[in-house]
């Protein structure tokens, strides 16, 4: 009789465990009736739109000779100072060189490029051309399509002009679409020959010309660019 008591409190206990550990729905998994699956949904849905495609320049050889070679390695729109044009400068030449731009242009505009690399003999540099983030603000240039300039090869030690390089024309990855607009709002002190000179505003604070504003307090700042 013992036994059988025995025997029934085990049934009864592995009832009990199968009641506890068998299977459930995951409330988790499943979607409540009438809604529908965000996951699914969201793709494909436009998010992606608010994503700005990263902008890059095609590798290429932009200058070769007098044993020097210049190479466009990438472009960066991001760095502490503004976009810039990466480039990888070979010296196979005797000499130690230094390279310096000339005439740099972002979408038309003129504007000065920071860049001067000395390359010693028979050595390789990786190196930067840098458009200023604050001049091109300024002009209302935030996306970059077309970038010009030239290079001026020289001797460092001598001085002597190595090479003056036709203008170098760079385009990017923008849509060939995109057309550069720029502000000619302001004072017109000048409109013929197809030249029109803008006056954006003046500006009588201190600064690198203090001496030039110390002589003329009403210094201006022209805008100049072919008519529209």
């Amino acid at each position: 009789m013992k036994r059988f008591f025995v025997i029934i409190l085990a049934l009864i206990f592995a009832l009990s465990l199968s009641a506890c550990f068998g299977p459930k729905d995951d409330i988790n998994d499943k979607t409540p009736s009438g809604a529908t699956d965000n996951t699914q949904n969201n793709a494909g849905t436009g998010n992606d739109k608010n994503k700005t495609e990263e902008v890059t320049v095609e590798e290429q050889v932009i200058y070769e000779g007098n044993d020097i070679v210049v190479t466009v390695k990438g472009f960066n729109e991001s760095s502490l100072f503004g976009p810039e044009v990466k480039v990888l400068i070979e010296n196979n030449s005797a000499k130690n060189i230094t390279i310096q731009t000339r005439k740099s242009s972002v979408n038309g505009l003129m504007t000065e490029a920071m860049f001067s690399a000395d390359v010693a003999a028979g050595k390789k540099v990786n190196d930067a051309i840098t458009f200023m983030s604050s001049k091109l603000k300024a002009a209302g240039i935030t996306t970059i399509k077309d970038i010009e300039f030239s290079l001026h090869i020289f001797d460092t030690e001598s001085m002597d002009t190595i090479v003056d390089t036709d203008l170098i024309k760079l385009k990017t990855s923008v849509d060939e679409s995109f057309v550069q607009k720029f502000d000619d709002s302001g004072f017109t002190a000048y409109d013929a020959d197809g030249i029109k000179v803008v006056v954006k505003e003046m500006n009588s604070s201190e600064s690198a010309l203090s001496h030039r504003r110390r002589s003329d307090p009403h210094s201006i700042l022209l805008l100049c660019s072919p008519c529209f």
